[in-house]
Parts: structure tokens; C-alpha cells; sequence
């Protein structure tokens, strides 16, 4: 059983669940199956930059192997590419804090987590421009990129 938000679901409710968000967004199986493919022929796949993953797996007759290597080649390209985008925003944001830097504390996958006294709206502008506008796009992606940013004491406050 998996909970969710006080509900319990069944694996399969939740298998056909997912099958029918799917298969409502044909795009997302095409490329599901594009990347396994190009995976599989290369032996590789990569993010929008370049970073690659080597996956062998991809022609393993062992079906688990094989399974959870195509699930890493559908993966690794986007969370590959949003790691990618987070550490040229972090070199950008250190940039533009200048003369202000404080501690920056962690990155956790795309988060980053600054640790400042500066005020709130200030550093708003800072992270848009670092991870967005500033001095050009990082990465000229076909959608829009967003940020949130939340503050607290920690970092579960902040979330």
C-alpha cells in the first residue's frame, strides 16, 4: 500500500494511475522510448550539455538490469540537466552577491540554500537574475524556467 496525503492506494491503483496520466501525454512515451533507444544504440545518453551516463545495462539479458537502466536513461537527462542548470546558476549568483556573500550553505539537487542577511526582496532579484536573466539565459530551454524561493530559519522553514 502507498500512502498519499492521508489516502491509501494500492500498487496497482497507483501503476494504473500513472499508466493513464501516460497515456493521456503521448509525448512523454515517445520519449521515454527515444531515449531508450538512443541509449541503447549509443551506450549512452546525455544532458542538454553534454554530461553523459554510460548504460551498458541497456543490453543486459538480465531483465532487472536491463529495466532499471532504461529507467536511467529516461531520468538522467532532465534531473542531469536540472543539476547542470543549478551549478551554472550557483557560479552566477555568487557573482552577482559580489562584496555580499555569505555563506552558501548547500545545494541540494536543484535547490540552492543561502544562508544571508540580506533582505528578502534583494535577494529574490538576486536568484531570478542569477538562475534566469542574468547576463544572458543559462540554458535556452523550449519551456520557460521558473524559480521559487521560500525563507525560513532552516531549510524545512523555508520550504
Amino acid at each position: 500500500m502507498l500512502a498519499m496525503t492521508g489516502n491509501t492506494i494500492t500498487l496497482t491503483e497507483a501503476r494504473e494511475a500513472h499508466e493513464r496520466w501516460v497515456e493521456a501525454r503521448p509525448q512523454v512515451r515517445e520519449y521515454n522510448e527515444r531515449q531508450i533507444r538512443l541509449g541503447r544504440h549509443l551506450g549512452y545518453v546525455e544532458t542538454i550539455l553534454g554530461r553523459r551516463r554510460y548504460l551498458p545495462e541497456l543490453r543486459s539479458t538480465d531483465d532487472g538490469l536491463r529495466r532499471a537502466a532504461e529507467r536511467m536513461a529516461i531520468n538522467m537527462p532532465i534531473t542531469g540537466t536540472s543539476a547542470d542548470l543549478t551549478k551554472l546558476a550557483l557560479r552566477q549568483v555568487w557573482e552577482l552577491l559580489g562584496d555580499k556573500r555569505n555563506d552558501l550553505v548547500n545545494v541540494v539537487h536543484d535547490e540552492i540554500d543561502l544562508d544571508t542577511a540580506l533582505p528578502e526582496a534583494q535577494v529574490r532579484a538576486i536568484l531570478q537574475a542569477g538562475m534566469v536573466d542574468y547576463p544572458t539565459p543559462i540554458l535556452k530551454l523550449g519551456v520557460p524556467i521558473r524559480i521559487e524561493v521560500g525563507f525560513g530559519n532552516n531549510w524545512a522553514e523555508a520550504h
